[in-house]
């Protein structure tokens, strides 16, 4: 249960279902491509693009990544004294809901990141891949490109909601953070679109 792609998947199922408005949004860009979902086509897709970080932004496959040790005499951060020899984490889950780096942090605004960006107070706050450089994930286009084109593929194809009786507040509730997220169960109907008939 280590997969990055796996938390990533079921995040954007979920967010799907959360929010159909969204769905639709997507599928209508989608279909001004003229059925044209190639890697390059679908990176330029603002809405598909925007989504997709909110999902990233609200839940980074790896919530807390890499600590770092503390030198030799220790540290002040914030004006705190940090002692020699601790590990320091900073969670990309709580640092990218931050109300001093996002407007109104925990809402699922997709155009933030590209028509409203007012809201972006502090882009350098939106890590879900690591660092940024040489210490940045080595999959990270291999990623973006991996779940543009699921996520493609799923909203040609299907319309998907929770099933009947499912409390969507398993999602969060339940989730663990195991290096990767585990988030909760997610129950959801996969319809065929009318779109893929």
């Amino acid at each position: 249960k280590s997969d990055t792609a796996r938390a990533k998947f079921i995040a954007v199922i979920w967010f799907l279902c959360k929010y159909p408005c969204h769905a639709d949004i997507i599928r209508g860009e989608l279909r001004s491509q003229n059925q044209n979902m190639d890697a390059n086509a679908l990176a330029t897709l603002p809405y598909l693009n925007g989504f997709i970080n909110e999902v990233l932004r609200l839940l980074p496959p790896a919530m807390t990544g890499n600590g770092r040790i503390v030198g030799s005499g220790g540290l002040v951060i914030d004006g705190k004294f940090i002692p020699a020899h601790t590990k320091v984490v900073a969670p990309k889950f709580v640092i990218q809901r931050l109300p001093t780096a996002f407007k109104d942090p925990e809402a699922f605004i997709p155009e933030r990141w590209y028509s409203h960006l007012e809201l972006l107070l502090n882009r350098n706050a939106f890590r879900p891949f690591g660092a940024v450089g040489n210490r940045s994930c080595v999959g990270k286009d291999l990623a973006y490109t991996e779940v543009r084109q699921v996520t493609a593929m799923i909203l040609e194809r299907f319309l998907v909601s929770f099933a009947p009786g499912y409390n969507d507040s398993a999602f969060f509730g339940d989730m663990k953070d195991c290096l990767t997220a585990q988030p909760g169960n997610v129950f959801c109907i996969f319809q065929r679109s009318l779109w893929d008939a």
